[in-house]
């Protein structure tokens, strides 16, 4: 099983589906960012999504379990 951290930057009250954001595999460290909540959705099924940053050096990975 995966382990996510997800931030949300802003969130429109009239249309909850937009919003843009960021989706960090908290094992690998990679991210990525996303415009809706159908790419936040595919972003962590693993598909790939619109942008992809390495991840911040020497952060300690979260255990799931």
């Amino acid at each position: 099983m995966d382990t996510y951290i997800v931030r949300i930057y802003r969130r429109d009250a009239q249309d909850p589906e937009r919003m843009v954001g960021r989706v960090e595999n908290a094992e690998s460290g990679e991210q990525r960012t996303f415009r809706d909540a159908g790419e936040l959705l595919r972003c962590i099924g693993g598909t790939e999504g619109p942008a992809v940053s390495a991840g911040r050096s020497g952060r300690r990975a979260a255990k799931s379990g």
